[in-house]
């Protein structure tokens, strides 16, 4: 059931964004493309390997999405790889489970977290992508 919400709720996104590929706000479906395009940017990135049935990734997405709504990560763009859809992405990731949180600083990885949901672990990992 949670699943099928979850689709629900993405797809209703991508069609209130006129079919794009990002989510809401400063979320995007992870691309190879797009992570470089968001390096050459200049901005701070955390990728989310990502599953809707996961409960550790559900107790993670609350606190990143507060955490980068302050002041300090404004401009961070957060890339999103479907554990279950995306394996070639997770593969090339260098992640093996969902609940995986990567942070780049430019095109430098920064640090990593598996199965993390400290929320002052999380932020020391988001703060990294400021460099």
């Amino acid at each position: 059931m949670r699943k099928a919400f979850r689709v629900l709720v993405l797809s209703l996104l991508v069609l209130i964004s006129g079919g794009a590929t990002g989510f809401a706000g400063d979320y995007y479906r992870f691309t190879q493309d797009r992570l470089q395009e968001f390096q050459q940017a200049g901005y701070p990135i955390l990728v989310e390997i990502d599953a809707s049935w996961c409960p550790i990734c559900a107790k993670q997405r609350p606190i990143v999405e507060r955490l980068r709504h302050t002041a300090e990560l404004g401009e961070m763009r957060i890339l999103v790889i479907d554990f279950d859809t995306q394996k070639k992405d997770v593969r090339a990731m260098g992640a093996e489970i969902q609940s995986t949180l990567i942070a780049f600083h430019g095109n430098k990885e920064m640090g990593r977290l598996v199965g993390e949901t400290d929320e002052d672990a999380i932020h020391k990992l988001l703060s990294m992508t400021k460099g």
